[in-house]
């Protein structure tokens, strides 16, 4: 079944498709915001703005030294600077593969999302029958993962692709009690994301699902 792709979805239009506003070959109009400013992947969080920082102090210090005339101690300063430039430039490097792994990201993102099997996988779990349901939980525990590490940007949740995702955990609440109560990480990532949606204010125009999802994630987290 191929769903219009000019129809948004949403929890009430009858659309499974969250996707619905692209087609499988169109990238999201955002696509090139992330190459030019690509959220800092988080393994890099904290040591490349303390290394900025570090070439920040040492370069005003080498200055300085040779200023006040203090040669050897410039030199010293100057060797350490040249350290952290290689090792700059090193980690900019990983940026750059961080950046182009992020489009990649969300390109299969949405490429995957208008894939007829899943919006056929959507549409079942919607009429209450959850024989995907562990491949659906799987595929948004693999996009609550790449959230995580900054790979996916959760912007591409703000609209029908977050009220989906959202509401996908609400329909699959009984299945997700159950497998936690045995696995207690299961569908951990998944359910992350979906706090990181509601919390986000992704779903204030469906105040209903945002009043479910709050207590959905109340109570499993509690249980």
């Amino acid at each position: 079944m191929i769903v219009n792709p000019s129809v948004e979805a949403t929890p009430n239009s009858g659309v499974p498709r969250c996707w619905g506003h692209l087609t499988s070959n169109v990238l999201p109009q955002t696509g090139p915001r992330y190459i030019m400013f690509p959220p800092i992947p988080a393994p890099y969080r904290k040591t490349f703005p303390a290394l900025i920082a570090a070439l920040a102090i040492f370069a005003g210090l080498t200055a300085y030294l040779l200023q006040i005339g203090a040669v050897e101690f410039a030199a010293g300063a100057a060797g350490f600077l040249g350290v952290l430039v290689a090792l700059a430039q090193w980690m900019v490097g990983q940026l750059r593969e961080a950046a182009r792994s992020t489009w990649e990201a969300v390109q299969k993102f949405y490429v995957e999302g208008d894939d007829p099997r899943w919006v056929e996988v959507r549409l079942a779990i919607r009429r209450g029958d959850l024989t995907n349901a562990p491949h659906l939980c799987n595929l948004y525990e693999k996009w609550g993962h790449l959230a995580k590490l900054s790979y996916l940007p959760l912007e591409v949740f703000d609209g029908p692709c977050g009220t989906s995702t959202a509401f996908a955990a609400v329909k699959l609440k009984n299945f997700l009690t159950q497998q936690r109560a045995s696995h207690r990480r299961y569908a951990e990532s998944y359910l992350w994301l979906v706090s990181r949606i509601q919390q986000k204010g992704y779903l204030k125009a469906q105040p209903g699902l945002d009043a479910e999802v709050r207590d959905l994630l109340r109570e499993l987290n509690a249980a």
